[in-house]
Order: structure tokens, then sequence, then C-alpha cells
């Protein structure tokens, strides 16, 4: 349903459609007004209060296909789509307590297609004491498509067509102020691809895309109708549940990750990803779409740091272990350069003679404030920021 009032939304980038310009008030002896609608290039309609046709110009035939002795006498009502029949009549009805509004509505083509045009109705004075009104028609119908297109640009994923981040973040905020309505509430599952930067350095980034583009399939087939699947960026996606409870969100978040554990068939190869699983329910500790989305992705990263492919429900304490991931994160970088790295040798000894027949070398972080930190901790960090390689060459 359209408002009365032309909408204020803007697209970034849009470019700017003309709006109509018109008089409110019209006066027009009969004389004048035939020969106005005769010379008129903008469609005009002359109404009567109820909105029946008694006349209108020839642009108005040529817009919707019909010769102006076709639509004398036909209600406007019968040419505009059903849902903007109420917004319509209540233009023509507050015509002359408003007369400077304007609606979007669609009226029908004699082909049948349907044209978007701006509606203004003003009052039409004559001589001879009559009150019909004057309707003005300006077609908008492709600049709504080129709002449409840039709308659907501005919050989908190119290469998916699914949702962004944006949409994504948008329709989470609406699922949270619906929490009062339903007895459950709403639950993000974060996904994140394991091992797909395998795929992309070993077949290529179209073959990455490929797969992607699959992923996003697989996954609009594992959620319920009216949920949502996004692809926030990379190789992670997440799912929007409203009205669920934990065990109803750990199911989908286990089906999602079983059905991307399936083989996927590239151009030449088949190959097998899988997938790590972090679940945030939304509570009174977490009313913002943001804060429940970052706590769906600390989750994640919890599962992947305990071994990828499992699924694993945001807790509190996640939070002082994501800090902590953070800051050693941080430290690590320089971590080589001052010399942080230590190697402790452990012997290996035969049993048999009780000689000792070679050393394993084993890697430590000093860490000046948390002591000596165990590989467990600190490789996973150094794997994902590349910092394995220098820290490898220091070993050898």
């Amino acid at each position: 349903m359209y408002s009365p009032k032309p909408s204020t939304n803007v697209v970034i980038g849009a470019p700017r459609r003309p709006r109509t310009t018109r008089p409110r008030v019209v006066d027009a002896p009969e004389t004048h007004l035939d020969w106005l609608l005769q010379q008129a290039t903008s469609p005009l309609l002359v109404l009567d209060r109820g909105g029946m046709i008694r006349r209108l110009s020839s642009s108005a035939g040529d817009l919707l296909g019909y010769a102006t002795s076709d639509l004398a006498a036909t209600r406007l009502s019968h040419l505009v789509f059903p849902p903007d029949v109420a917004a319509m009549s209540a233009l023509i009805g507050g015509a002359q307590h408003d007369p400077g509004a304007l609606i979007e509505c669609r009226l029908r083509h004699r082909d049948g297609h349907w044209l978007t045009v701006e509606l203004g109705v003003s009052q039409l004075r004559t001589r001879d004491g009559g009150s019909d009104l004057l309707a003005t028609l300006h077609d908008v119908t492709k600049w709504k498509a080129v709002e449409e297109q840039l709308t659907v640009q501005a919050f989908h994923d190119p290469l998916t067509g699914l949702p962004n981040r944006a949409l994504f973040v948008e329709r989470l905020a609406r699922a949270l102020g619906r929490r009062r309505y339903h007895a459950r509430g709403a639950a993000v599952v974060y996904l994140d691809l394991d091992d797909f930067k395998i795929v992309n350095d070993s077949l290529g980034h179209v073959e990455g895309d490929n797969l992607l583009r699959q992923v996003a399939v697989r996954l609009g087939e594992a959620v319920r109708p009216g949920d949502t699947a996004a692809r926030l960026g990379g190789d992670e996606f997440a799912l929007l549940l409203d009205d669920v409870d934990e065990d109803s969100a750990v199911s989908v978040g286990t089906r999602a990750m079983a059905a991307l554990s399936r083989p996927f068939e590239l151009t030449e190869h088949a190959v097998r990803i899988g997938a790590t699983v972090g679940i945030a329910l939304s509570s009174s500790t977490r009313p913002d779409a943001v804060d429940m989305l970052r706590a769906a992705d600390i989750a994640m990263y919890s599962a992947k740091a305990a071994g990828k492919g499992r699924v694993r429900v945001f807790e509190p304490s996640m939070h002082h272990e994501a800090a902590e991931r953070l800051r050693l994160g941080v430290d690590i970088k320089g971590a080589v350069e001052r010399g942080e790295f230590v190697l402790h040798y452990q012997p290996l000894v035969d049993l048999a003679s009780g000689e000792v027949t070679g050393l394993e070398a084993l890697l430590r972080w000093g860490h000046p404030e948390l002591g000596l930190i165990s590989p467990a901790e600190f490789i996973p960090l150094a794997e994902s920021t590349g910092l394995i390689i220098p820290i490898g060459e220091f070993v050898l």
C-alpha cells in the first residue's frame, strides 16, 4: 500500500527523478479547458468528485494506450492496481483540504502491464460553478526500476544474491523488536567455511566463487520459510532464525553444517570443505542486533579454536576468551622481533638401552606478562596472521 505522501526514502547513488509540479487550484472556463487538454504535453485527467473520468488529454490516452473516447465515463479506480485504490480515493477525497498532496500508484496500460505514476489532484473551478478535479499523471516507471535495482545492489551480495550484512542487521533488528510478540526469541547462526582458502589457492578464484554460490543455495534450503540466509563477506555466512529456542537453533545450525559437509561439484573437481558454527540467542543482555551478531561471531571462533566442524552456543565467558585472543593477536606481531620465542629440547630415549637417540624441539612463547604460552594457544594465531612463516624460520 502506498502512503498518501510521497516516500522520503533515499537510495545513495540513485539518479534524482523529476517531481511533479502543478497548481493547487485551476480556473478554467470550459472553452479554455478544452484548449488546455488539446495542447497539454503532460497527461491530464478531468475527474468528477467520485473519480469518474470526464475528459482527458491526448497525452494521457497515449500514456495508457487508449483513445481519449475509450476512457471517457470510466472510473479511474478501474485502472488502478487494487492495493493502491484506497490511497487514490483518499487523495481525491482530500483534494480540497490537502491540495498539494501527491501519491505514487500503479495504473494498468491497455496491453496489461503496470505503469508507476505520480498522481496529483487539484480543484478545478469553472465559470458555471462546477467542482471537478484536475488530475496530473507523471510516469516514473523507469525511475522506480532504477531505484529498485540500486536497492538490490545496496542490500544484496552480488555473487550469491543473498542479503548482505547491512540487510541482515536490519532484519535482525526488526526481529528483536518483535520479540515481545513471540513466545521464543531470535537466533543468529554464524557459519565460517573450513579450508575455503585451500580451494581458492589451489583451484583459483573462479572455482572459489562457484563454490560460494553453491553454499548459498544449500543454506537457503536449510532454513525455514521466513528465515534469512545472508553472506556477510568472504567465506562467512549467517542465518537469522525468528521465534526459536536454543534446541531449535542448534538443530538448524547442525543441519546447515551437515549440508555443507557434502561434496561440492566444481568444474573439474569434487571438493569437501565443511563449516564451523557459532550461535547467539536473543536475551535482555544482547538487545542490539550488532551485539548479537558479534556474540555469534565470538561463539564461532571459540568453536574453531576447539576444532573445526562443530557447533557452539555463545556463553558470557567467551567474551573474556575473545579479549585474550585479541590481546595475543596484537602481541604476537612483535614477538619474533623481540625474541620472545624459545625452544625447549626433550630427549628421545631408547627404552631398551637407555641411550638418548634424539631430541624433540618444543616451541614456547615467553610472553613478558603471561609467562610461557603453549603452542596450542598461539599457533592458530600465528597461522591466521601469516606469522607462522617467520616463526618456522626461527625454529629451523
